[in-house]
C-alpha cells in the first residue's frame, strides 16, 4: 500500500519519530495501528455496522439536551453553581518567608538575540 501525504505533514511525523527515537515508518505504523485497532474494537463493541445496539445506553441527543438545560438555567442557578465552583478551589499557598510574590513567579529570560529566538522557533517547526 503507497500512501501519499502533504509534505508539512511529513515534516511533523519525521519530528515526533525523532523525539521518540524510531524510524518515521515505524511510528506511522504504530499511529495506524491504534486507530485500526479502536476502530476494530468500537465496531465489535456496536456491531457489524458501526451503529450501536439498541440495548446499550447510547443517546444520540443527550448533548442536545445537556446544552438546552445549561442555556436555560435562571439567574439563581447560575449563581449557585458558581458558588459551587468557587468553594471547590483550593486556598492559595503560603509565600515562603522571606520571599515576595515576585520571587515566585517564573521568569522570563531576555538575553537571546531576536536571531536566535528566531533560530529556537525554527527547530521547534
Amino acid at each position: 500500500m503507497i500512501v501519499t501525504i502533504p509534505h508539512e505533514l511529513e515534516n511533523k511525523i519525521v519530528a515526533l519519530a525523532a523525539q521518540k527515537g524510531v524510524e518515521p515508518s515505524t511510528f506511522i505504523v504504530a499511529l495506524v495501528e491504534e486507530d485500526v485497532e479502536a476502530a476494530w474494537n468500537a465496531k465489535a463493541v456496536h456491531g457489524t455496522n458501526g451503529h450501536h445496539k439498541t440495548d446499550d445506553d447510547y443517546d444520540p441527543n443527550a448533548l442536545k439536551r445537556a446544552t438546552e438545560r445549561i442555556t436555560q438555567r435562571t439567574r439563581a442557578e447560575r449563581e449557585a453553581v458558581r458558588q459551587e465552583l468557587l468553594q471547590s478551589i483550593p486556598p492559595p499557598l503560603p509565600i515562603p518567608e522571606g520571599k515576595t510574590v515576585f520571587d515566585m513567579l517564573a521568569r522570563i529570560r531576555g538575553e537571546e538575540t531576536e536571531e536566535q529566538v528566531y533560530a529556537a522557533l525554527e527547530r521547534l517547526s
